[in-house]
């Protein structure tokens, strides 16, 4: 099992990879109309997304992220407010340190470690017919890069 340091950024929208982790995963890219801009307001090289679960540590209970892949990102993966907001992360920041907490389906505390894998194809068709239902035109479509 390969450990990857994640940047959390409470400043950016969505959650990114750079595009060599999921080459080397061999991840399933997905035909993307999402527009980026980075803090220089130059548009993001994104050249798909891709959809992971994250468990957290210590938990069974796994919840659907979308990463947007980009060709540059000076890290490896940075995890957005959709992340934060989608797994009740909570940041409480000290004098000289910060914490990162999430409350757990058995009642416990996660303390940021988490698992990440690519979807199932079963769980792909979930999210098809999830984004079908909310009445989103935009059809799940793979690409080869």
């Amino acid at each position: 099992m390969e450990t990857v340091s994640a940047l959390l950024d409470t400043g950016a929208e969505v959650s990114v990879v750079h595009q060599d982790l999921a080459f080397k995963h061999d991840w399933k890219i997905f035909k993307t109309d999402v527009i980026v801009t980075g803090p220089c307001e130059d548009p993001l090289q994104i050249i798909g997304e891709t959809y992971v679960m994250i468990v957290p540590k210590g938990d069974n209970l796994a919840t659907c992220t979308t990463l947007l892949i980009l060709k540059k990102l000076e890290y490896t993966l940075v995890l957005g407010f959709d992340f934060q907001m989608n797994h009740k992360v909570d940041i409480q920041v000290t004098k000289n340190e910060y914490f990162i907490k999430q409350p757990l389906i058995k009642g416990s505390i996660n303390s940021g470690n988490y698992k990440l894998r690519p979807v199932t194809d079963q769980e792909l068709q979930l999210i098809t017919a999830r984004k079908t239902s909310n009445g989103s035109k935009a059809s799940i479509h793979e690409i080869n890069v």
